[in-house]
């Protein structure tokens, strides 16, 4: 989880400095989550890079209206099933961790599965 904290306090404090790209430590969470986000539209673009024996995830995100928000608390929450988060968030998308992988709150919909909320990509903040 704390990854995922990483990445948006990262998108935050980049949009705010004006950063063309973003550099993360990589991880198979944070690599499955920025790919969603992708495929979602929310990044310009993303990719891997190793230097040094290091490898890391670049980003060049889409995000200028949307706030990017990890849940508070311990990961190992208590599963949500997609019908009480979808419709709790009708102007937002969720990440969520399920059976079958990371996927959008939709996504999940379409599967009829539930699981863990991994991060919300928001209208921003006021």
């Amino acid at each position: 989880m704390r990854s995922l904290h990483h990445l948006c306090a990262s998108v935050h404090n980049g949009r705010k400095a004006k950063k063309v790209t973003i550099s993360l430590t990589y991880s198979t969470l944070l690599w499955k989550v920025v790919s969603v986000l992708g495929s979602a539209g929310y990044l310009q673009g993303f990719g891997l890079m190793e230097y040094n024996g290091v490898r890391k995830i670049i980003l060049r995100p889409d995000l200028q209206g949307v706030t990017l928000v990890a849940p508070k608390g311990s990961p190992t929450a208590q599963p949500i099933s997609w019908a009480d988060l979808c419709v709790s968030q009708t102007l937002s998308t969720t990440i969520m961790s399920t059976t079958l992988g990371v996927m959008t709150c939709e996504q999940a919909k379409a599967y009829k599965i539930g699981g863990l909320p991994l991060l919300t990509v928001g209208p921003p903040r006021a």
